[in-house]
């Protein structure tokens, strides 16, 4: 993770970001101004706007969200951040999708696990394309820009790292969720595609490097690798490839596909404008 500067992290607090979450996203190397520019701390009945605004929720007739669901979410009353970024398909508007990790985060009970993020019910799973204020129109330029390689994690905090480095870093909320699947009647997957965002960078020539954690469990490699050759075939519009095959290169901290062994190789940050 990139070092922050005395200077940097002397940049007072914004009034939108509670200290907790300013200091926890200064700790991960993300420079201020991409904080500033993509964190929003929330509480009270906030936190249920940005997450429980879908029209397919369940309501009573009064318009009031179900007791069911005010029960299983009243945790995020307690507080918590958000982040969202920016929308491709609105123009580069804000995105109203993103998440939500509560201070006081459930668990739930069937699975044992608590649940450390939360995101919007009812709603597709989308990606983040995050604010750089100091050059706001970087992802209208990378979209134009074919030959400009696009780096994808897992985790908006990682993203909003390499963008404090230079890189153009797109972030999923999970290694599955780059790609939407169709299964028949008997769950048999008949179609695997790019979610729309996505597609829209997936230009002939575009260099994706998909960087996912590579951890040191042999489950969560597994998934790691199941998530990563489908996903690059879909960018690919090739068949997909075997989760066992050799372009799948593990490096400390990383599980990438078409990571170069020569470090020389690796994507440059792009250019400040």
């Amino acid at each position: 993770m990139p070092s922050i500067s005395l200077l940097e992290a002397s940049i007072g607090i914004p009034g939108h970001i509670n200290a907790p979450h300013w200091q926890e996203w200064l700790d991960s190397g993300i420079a201020p101004q991409i904080i500033a520019a993509n964190l929003t701390s929330l509480e009270g009945d906030l936190p249920f706007d940005r997450l429980c605004s879908a029209p397919g929720l369940a309501r009573t007739n009064s318009g009031r969200l179900t007791t069911a669901v005010l029960n299983r979410y009243s945790h995020i009353e307690a507080g918590g951040w958000w982040c969202s970024g920016l929308d491709p398909e609105k123009s580069w508007d804000p995105m109203l999708w993103g998440c939500f990790k509560p201070d006081r985060p459930r668990v739930d009970l069937e699975r044992n696990k608590t649940i450390k993020y939360e995101h919007p019910l009812k709603t597709p799973t989308r990606a983040f394309f995050l604010l750089d204020p100091d050059h706001p129109n970087r992802w209208a330029e990378v979209q134009a820009d074919a030959n400009r390689p696009i780096l994808i994690v897992e985790g908006v905090k990682k993203a909003a790292a390499l963008i404090s480095l230079g890189y153009d870093a797109i972030a999923l909320p999970g290694v599955f969720n780059g790609r939407r699947v169709m299964r028949d009647s008997a769950g048999k997957i008949w179609s695997e595609t790019l979610i729309p965002e996505l597609a829209l960078f997936a230009q002939t020539g575009r260099p994706f490097y998909l960087c996912f954690d590579h951890d040191t469990k042999a489950n969560t490699r597994h998934n790691v690798n199941l998530a990563i050759a489908p996903q690059a075939a879909c960018s690919s519009n090739q068949d997909p490839p075997s989760a066992s095959s050799p372009s799948l290169v593990p490096r400390k901290g990383l599980m990438t596909s078409s990571w170069p062994e020569d470090p020389q190789l690796l994507p440059k940050p792009s250019p400040k404008p």
